[in-house]
């Protein structure tokens, strides 16, 4: 019965998934199958002192204390890891699950900083004086971007192997706290070289440095000949705006409401740089 209950709370969090990724090198693969980095330590190896006291103090209450990835016992078959959060897994089954997941399978809490294998370059936010369309009393916060990065893949068709690709682009979103929660999820995906990608543009059919999964408005105002813009309709522009903070929230980056509209915020007439890859 034990075992049927564990195994219910295991399908509720993830399927379970068979790459490894070494999560004590502090590295894994997001939920794109990327690789990322882990800026913070997750887990630490377990005593034998610590396993002994974690049977003393769980058997009187389970019977013992079960990996809830594997349904076997902590205390047999291997090397014990114990989370930041207090939970216990075998190394290797949590190595398993942080190869595609970034939380706790048991209390979703976060275990590593994800990262994406996009471009780098620089942002810089200024504030402008100009409208934003479907909103009173608003104005426009522009985004400009400047990506720079050299080509090191293997899509010798379309890419020369170290080549360095260049691309500048500008984004707008409106000067409202739902376009600074926007602008504060924009620049962590930035950051986290989620934004601009080696590709092939869905627009143009040309080769070279694209967005990413992300959308950005690059107009102001929508036209009939431009649809990558803000309409005259403010439902219709916060529709959208939510449905772009969600696609941001799906890589791995959740903020709450307040520290997404500080971050975007604080980022008005600065530059941001995006980390370097590790």
């Amino acid at each position: 019965m034990l075992k049927f209950l564990l195994l219910l709370v295991l399908i509720g969090t993830a399927d379970y998934v068979a790459s490894v990724c070494g999560c004590c090198d502090k590295t894994a693969v997001n939920p794109q199958g990327e690789r990322i980095p882990s800026q913070d330590p997750i887990c630490q190896k377990v005593t034998d002192d610590e396993v002994k006291k974690l049977a003393d103090d769980k058997i009187k209450k389970f019977k013992d204390e079960i990996c809830t990835i594997c349904l076997e016992l902590c205390n047999k078959g291997g090397e014990v890891i114990k989370t930041v959060c207090n939970h216990f897994f075998h190394k290797a089954c949590l190595d398993l699950w942080l190869a595609q997941k970034y939380f706790c399978p048991v209390c979703k809490q976060p275990l590593q900083e994800v990262m994406g294998q996009g471009l780098g370059g620089s942002m810089n936010i200024s504030r402008l004086d100009v409208d934003c369309p479907g909103y009173s009393n608003c104005k426009v916060l522009e985004m400009s971007f400047y990506v720079q990065e050299e080509y090191t893949g293997t899509d010798t068709e379309h890419f020369t192997v170290g080549k360095t690709y260049l691309r500048y682009e500008v984004g707008y979103v409106p000067d409202n706290d739902l376009g600074l929660e926007l602008l504060g999820y924009y620049v962590e995906a930035f950051k986290r070289r989620f934004l601009f990608v080696f590709g092939q543009s869905q627009t143009t059919g040309g080769w070279g440095v694209v967005f990413g999964s992300v959308h950005i408005r690059t107009g102001i105002q929508a036209t009939d000949d431009y649809e990558f813009a803000y309409c005259d309709n403010k439902g219709v522009n916060d529709a959208w705006i939510n449905d772009t903070i969600k696609s941001v929230k799906d890589l791995g980056i959740s903020l709450t409401k307040e520290k997404a509209v500080e971050i975007g915020r604080q980022s008005i007439g600065k530059t941001i740089y995006t980390y370097e890859k590790k």
